[in-house]
């Protein structure tokens, strides 16, 4: 089944903000050590070094009136194509996605000390304005933080969209490559572009050292529900 998607870490899922939970729930079993708030920072939990890889199992459903029910599964990777340093303090990368080892799409990521923030999607760069901050720095747990702004929506093209992020203390999550310990971010909103309306809203994980671990995705428009998720399989860190 052939999809048309954009994977923006910002724009997905569809968690109740603050309240500190999600729909997802780890596996139990033996618990990991989590990861103390206050040795965390950007560098680790979005490691932007040239060669850097993560593979993911990535699995979609799609619902839509009058159609059968259709899901898929995938492998894609993320690697960093290449790093800059367009001001002082300030890492950009720009991160090559591929489908099955094929190019599919890019996107460009920046770290400072405010957090780690998504810039643009897309081979054409389609640019987030203002910056979209995915984990805003220094962590205040459990805070509601709000993005209105232009950039890619979950249908795949330009529009408006009005979010709310909180991040969470470290949690235990499940992953294709074991269990970790990640900061835990959901965010939830509104998006508009030509081709619709809709909500979503996003649960993800990143480990520090390692990056993002686990993402779930779901996007409700009229007429049609969808879901993704991404589970990390494996990862090369410089």
């Amino acid at each position: 089944m052939n999809y048309n998607w954009k994977i923006s870490i910002g724009v997905v899922g569809l968690a109740v903000i603050g309240c500190g939970k999600s729909e997802y729930k780890p596996v139990p079993v033996e618990e990991v050590k989590t990861e103390i708030p206050t040795k965390i920072s950007p560098e680790q939990l979005y490691p932007l070094k040239v060669g850097n890889l993560w593979t993911y199992a990535l699995e979609i459903s799609r619902e839509l009136e009058g159609k059968p029910a259709e899901s898929g599964s995938v492998e894609i990777g993320y690697e960093v194509k290449s790093v800059s340093n367009p001001s002082t303090g300030v890492t950009r990368g720009v991160i090559v996605m591929t489908e099955e080892g094929k190019p599919k799409d890019e996107q460009v990521w920046e770290i400072d000390s405010a957090g780690v923030h998504q810039i643009s999607v897309g081979k054409t760069p389609v640019a987030y304005s203002p910056k979209q901050t995915i984990v805003s720095f220094p962590l205040k747990f459990d805070e509601i933080r709000s993005f209105k702004g232009t950039g890619i929506t979950p249908l795949g093209e330009n529009g408006t969209m009005d979010y709310k992020f909180s991040t969470h203390e470290p949690q235990p999550v499940d992953t294709d490559s074991g269990r970790m310990s990640g900061l835990f971010i959901e965010s939830s909103g509104t998006f508009k572009s030509a081709k619709g309306e809709g909500v979503v809203g996003n649960n993800s994980w990143f480990v520090p050292g390692v990056g993002l671990a686990r993402f779930k995705q779901v996007v409700q428009i009229q007429g049609g529900r969808s879901s993704l998720t991404l589970r990390l399989k494996s990862y090369t860190i410089k």
